[in-house]
């Protein structure tokens, strides 16, 4: 059987110690909790890289407060499983499933562009279908109150991509998200985002071949060191064809006239000497460059991780998560969120100047927009977003286990996108998504090759 789950490197997955007994007798008998990455049928998948058997004696503990719907075996769930072996493989006793982190019946509430084109009709009583926003799949009713910012009644034509939404919704029991109230208002560029887009184009310097110096990015003053990138042009073009493939649609059919449009440019750079960042940490400015360290192309293991990486980037800068973290943060200048060269989105908890800001509420709320945003931009190019969870965590060095390694708590960061998974992903075909391991491992060679 093609082994279809997410993959994580041996050397960052730590398997879990198996109590064996009875070694003579061929059996053994575990425990262990993880989450569902492969579905073959009801009575057979995988937990990350463990695969599950189940026969008439397996006992599901499913949670009472759950619908029938939401308690069927989805990719994401995180589940408990004890059992154990029968000539090699592992079949299931007692199967638990976890309950929500996330109240069935919760509501939510944000601000975010419209994402994709409207599936709404006109019907006699008013607008209904999906609206995706802020990375949840909105549906509208007819009873959805939909105005446009000045108070009045919003017309189905004004409801467009590149528009922003400030709603207010409700998850109802079968898991479905349901909208009560969305605000609409047209995306525009102030004065101050324009002057802050200008002053983070960076200088071009070209190459010196004659005397062996590589290209060069030079920012201003609130980036004092420069970029060299890597002297490669494949390499360059791979950066670019992967993340140029992310942008929305919509954002690249913008007339170049429209102060919306984003300039989308990804550099391949290595680590520069005297930086004191973190290079886990994603470089993305507003004005639409992304840095793509060798670092993180040397760290990742197929091309849907790196997508992964890039897409929360891209909606890092297209939702303008800069700006709200400053519209948040009273008396601080937006220059000074830039000041270190990093985005101040962190991704994930990790050492250093941003530790455990993670799971503050405000710079984490926009991490989880970004997650969830990012597993759009992946699907619409066929990307296995299964690779999404843990892609952060892979970057940054930290332990990786799916199943989790025995007295961990789950990560909240993990815990959420795969929950995502679970609930709004639920009938995605995983089977035709791709990784491509092959072409990354192409490239990867390359930028060892740059270093030797």
């Amino acid at each position: 059987m093609a082994n279809v789950s997410m993959k994580i490197s041996v050397t960052r997955l730590l398997p879990l110690t198996l109590c064996l007994i009875g070694a003579s007798t061929g059996t053994a008998q575990n425990y262990f909790e993880g989450f569902v990455t492969n579905i073959i049928s009801p009575k057979e998948f995988d937990v990350g890289e463990r695969h599950v058997q189940c026969d008439a004696k397996t006992k599901w503990d499913r949670p009472s407060h759950l619908p029938d719907p939401l308690a069927a075996l989805r990719v994401g769930m995180l589940l408990r499983v004890d059992g154990g072996y029968r000539n090699g493989a592992y079949f299931a006793r007692t199967i638990h499933i976890a309950p929500h982190k996330v109240k069935i019946e919760a509501d939510l509430a944000g601000r975010a562009l419209i994402q994709q084109p409207p599936m709404l009709k006109d019907t006699e009583l008013g607008l209904a279908g999906t609206l995706w926003v802020d990375g949840y799949p909105l549906q509208v009713v007819p009873h959805t109150v939909l105005l446009s910012v000045d108070g009045g009644a919003v017309r189905l034509e004004k409801i467009t991509t590149n528009v922003w939404a400030d709603y207010e919704a409700r998850r109802g029991d079968d898991g479905l998200i349901f909208a009560t109230k969305i605000t609409f208002e047209p995306n525009h560029i102030d004065g101050d985002e324009k002057d802050l887009r200008d002053k983070s184009e960076p200088e071009i310097i070209p190459a010196d071949p004659v005397h062996h110096k590589a290209g060069q990015l030079k920012f201003g003053a609130h980036i004092p060191v420069k970029w060299d990138l890597i002297p490669d042009q494949d390499v360059q073009d791979y950066v670019t064809k992967v993340g140029m493939s992310l942008v929305p649609q919509y954002q690249k059919d913008l007339p170049a006239t429209d102060p919306t449009k984003i300039n989308f440019r990804f550099y391949a750079v290595k680590v520069p000497s005297g930086w004191i960042g973190n290079m886990e940490d994603s470089f993305d400015q507003p004005n639409g460059i992304v840095l793509v360290p060798d670092t993180v192309l040397g760290t990742l293991e197929n091309e849907a991780q790196f997508a992964s990486w890039l897409a929360m980037s891209i909606a890092n800068i297209i939702e303008k998560n800069y700006y709200q973290h400053h519209n948040r943060l009273h008396g601080v200048k937006y220059a000074k969120l830039i000041g270190s060269g990093l985005s101040f989105v962190p991704a994930i908890p990790r050492t250093g100047m941003l530790a455990g800001v993670i799971y503050d509420k405000l710079p984490y709320e926009l991490f989880e927009r970004s997650s969830r945003i990012a597993l759009t931009y992946l699907l619409a190019q066929g990307y296995d977003i299964r690779q999404v969870p843990f892609t952060p965590r892979i970057v940054a060095g930290l332990e990786v286990t799916n199943p989790v390694a025995p007295d961990t708590e789950v990560p909240p960061d993990v815990a959420d996108t795969m929950e995502e998974l679970q609930l709004d992903y639920a009938n995605t075909n995983y089977a035709g998504l791709k990784q491509n391991r092959e072409a990354f491992a192409i490239i990867k060679g390359k930028v060892a090759a740059v270093h030797q």
